[in-house]
């Protein structure tokens, strides 16, 4: 999980949350019909939720936990990078400090909520066009596909050279 470094805002951290879990959810409708099977019908998809912790120890352990709290403070949204998912435009929604007097250390937990207008499903078109800056992991945080199937189908072998305006087909 260290190849990819935590930056949210142009924040960067100087070592990688120890713990990050991704919870992702559906509303499901369920109709009861008397003397009947039941129906059941999925409405949507819940905004991800990534949470986790970390500490911040050494000399620039207050400097990392001073640029934390800016980041939370700041307003809006933006694309998260994190060692467990591909890009997601996120926001900041909640952070909890702990200093740790004894170990020198002051311990985060975090939570970033998905942010839902960045979504545009396109799963009823067979392709999408690569806009201008994206590259395949973009691509497909945008139209809710899997960075592996759109890879995979494609027949792209790297995940960075797509290009703008080039046709990526979704089925």
């Amino acid at each position: 999980m260290d190849c990819i470094q935590f930056n949210y805002k142009g924040l960067t951290l100087e070592a990688n949350p120890r713990e990050v879990s991704f919870r992702q959810s559906k509303k499901i409708n369920t109709t009861v019909i008397p003397f009947k099977k039941s129906k059941t019908q999925e409405l949507c998809r819940n905004p991800g939720i990534l949470s986790g912790s970390g500490s911040f120890t050494g000399k620039n352990a207050q400097q990392q936990l001073t640029a934390l709290l800016l980041c939370y403070r700041s307003k809006g949204s933006d694309y998260l990078f994190s060692p467990l998912l591909p890009p997601m435009k996120m926001y900041f929604t909640a952070l909890r400090i702990h200093a740790n007097a004894e170990a020198e250390s002051i311990d985060y937990d975090f939570e970033f909520t998905e942010d839902p207008a960045d979504k545009q499903f396109t799963r009823a078109n067979r392709y999408t066009f690569v806009q201008d800056g994206e590259n395949l992991f973009d691509v497909a945080n945008r139209i809710g596909y899997p960075v592996e199937y759109l890879a995979e189908f494609n027949g792209c072998r790297d995940l960075f050279s797509v290009q703008t305006g080039e046709k990526i087909w979704l089925r």
